[in-house]
C-alpha cells in the first residue's frame, strides 16, 4: 500500500479539514500526518495543504528524501500549489492516481562554513539596522571569469521556480520552471545599466562583499551575515524539488489567472 505524508499550515487549515482527509486517503492508503517538517520522512508521496510558504518549508525537507509534492492552496498567490482549496477532494484523487512528476531545480548556497538549499531564491541585502546606511558594492565571476560590479540595495538570485516569487517583484522576468537557468536581479541598483540577468544553471557564481555587510536568506530563512572579503558562492543543487503536476502546460495559464 502506497504510503501517503500529509503536512499543514495549522493557521490556515483546520483540524476537520485534515482528519476528513485522512479518512479519505486512509481507504486507499497508509497515512501519516506530520507535525513539522523536520519529521518528513518514509513516505512515498506528500500532500501540502496551505500557502506557497508552507509549501516552500515542506519541500526543503522533501527535497532531501527525493519525495514528490502535491500542493493545495490554502494561503493567498498559491504559486507552489496544482489545487485551489476548493479542489481538495479533486487533489485527493489525483494524489492517488498514475500523475506526471516534474522536478524543479535547486540553488546551493556556501558562505563562511554553511551552506543551505533553496527552491525559490537567494537574497542577499545591506544591513538596514545599521546607523550607517550605504549602498551595497558587489563583485561577481562566473565560473572563475570576472563578470559583472554593481551597486544595489542588493541581489536576488533565483531559480525558475523562484521567478514568480520575490524575483518577479523587484522586476525580474519569468520563466518556466523547466528552463535549467539562474536569475540575477538586482534590488534598487544605482545604475541603469544592470537589468536583470540570465545565465545557464550549470554556471558557478562566487560574489565578493565589498564593505557594507550584506544580510543573507534563503527561501525567506535568515541564513546570516556577510562581511568585507567574505566569498558567497552559489551553484545549482544536487538536490531537485519534485512536484506532482496535472499538466506542464498548466503552468503559464494558472500564472496568468494568479497574477491577474
Amino acid at each position: 500500500m502506497i504510503r501517503v505524508g500529509i503536512f499543514y499550515n495549522r493557521d490556515r487549515v483546520t483540524a476537520d479539514t485534515v482528519r476528513s482527509v485522512v479518512q479519505t486517503l486512509s481507504r486507499v492508503a497508509d497515512c501519516v500526518v506530520f507535525d513539522d517538517a523536520d519529521q518528513i520522512a518514509d513516505v512515498d508521496r506528500l500532500l501540502v495543504l496551505g500557502g506557497d510558504g508552507t509549501i516552500l518549508h515542506a519541500a526543503h525537507r522533501a527535497s532531501l528524501f527525493s519525495i514528490p509534492i502535491l500542493g493545495v492552496n490554502f494561503g493567498t498567490r498559491g504559486f507552489l500549489a496544482e489545487f485551489e482549496r476548493d479542489q481538495l477532494a479533486e487533489a485527493l484523487n489525483f494524489l492517488m492516481s498514475d500523475c506526471a512528476i516534474e522536478p524543479r531545480s535547486m540553488l546551493e548556497v556556501q558562505c563562511g562554513g554553511r551552506s543551505m538549499h533553496c527552491l525559490n531564491e537567494i537574497s542577499m541585502r545591506r544591513n538596514t539596522g545599521l546607523s550607517d546606511e550605504r549602498i551595497a558594492k558587489f563583485s561577481l565571476a562566473i565560473d572563475e571569469r570576472p563578470a559583472i560590479r554593481f551597486a544595489a540595495d542588493g541581489l536576488i538570485v533565483a531559480t525558475p521556480t523562484g521567478s514568480t516569487a520575490y524575483s518577479l517583484s523587484a522586476g525580474g522576468c519569468i520563466l518556466s520552471p523547466e528552463c535549467q537557468s539562474i536569475i540575477l536581479t538586482p534590488i534598487c541598483a544605482f545604475s541603469l545599466r544592470f537589468r536583470p540577468v540570465v545565465c545557464p544553471d550549470s554556471s558557478t557564481l562566487v560574489f565578493t562583499v565589498g564593505e557594507e555587510p550584506l544580510v543573507l536568506h534563503g527561501d525567506g530563512v535568515f541564513l546570516g551575515e556577510s562581511v568585507c572579503g567574505d566569498v558567497i558562492t552559489i551553484h545549482r543543487s544536487p538536490r531537485t524539488t519534485d512536484f506532482l503536476i496535472k499538466d506542464k502546460n498548466e503552468f503559464f495559464r494558472r500564472l496568468t489567472k494568479k497574477i491577474n
